[in-house]
């Protein structure tokens, strides 16, 4: 399956080869339904986020990401392996194998929500997420287009 995101940010294109979002919409424990089997009002879900970049750089720093109207900090870790399977497509259930081109090195980026942490009023965020780093002592940013839904077994 090959998955494409368009990179807004001029500064990045060449630096970033290839990007790739998901997400997973969870409810965490027991969930209280009605009798008919919806969920309660009030019971909050948790979604998380997953993105991988290739690049044919390692020295980007990513700190920071706005996803939504939140602000998270970014834990990058490098994909020693030829290969990463993210996960099954929500809508299809087909699996989601990602693969970097030669030469070119795969990065795993999760995120942590930074409480009370609020995009700065100048900045409009028009993308699902938008990462911000550092690269050679500049700052840029990179725009992750498209997200796509992992499926989650419902839990027994």
């Amino acid at each position: 399956m090959v998955l494409s995101a368009l990179i807004a940010c001029a500064q990045s294109k060449s630096l970033i080869k290839n990007s790739y979002g998901f997400f997973v919409f969870q409810y965490p424990g027991n969930v209280p339904v009605d009798e008919n089997g919806n969920v309660r009002p009030g019971f909050r879900g948790d979604t998380t986020y997953t993105v991988y970049l290739e690049s044919s750089k390692n020295n980007i720093v990513w700190d920071t990401a706005y996803i939504g109207n939140q602000v998270y900090s970014v834990l990058t870790t490098p994909v020693q392996a030829n290969q990463v399977e993210a996960g099954q497509s929500k809508n299809d259930k087909q699996k989601i194998i990602i693969k970097p081109h030669h030469g070119n090195q795969l990065f795993n980026l999760d995120f942590i929500l930074i409480d009370g942490a609020q995009i700065p009023n100048n900045r409009k965020v028009n993308h699902p997420i938008l990462l911000i780093g550092i690269y050679n002592g500049k700052r840029i940013e990179l725009s992750i287009e498209k997200l796509i839904e992992l499926y989650t077994p419902d839990a027994v």
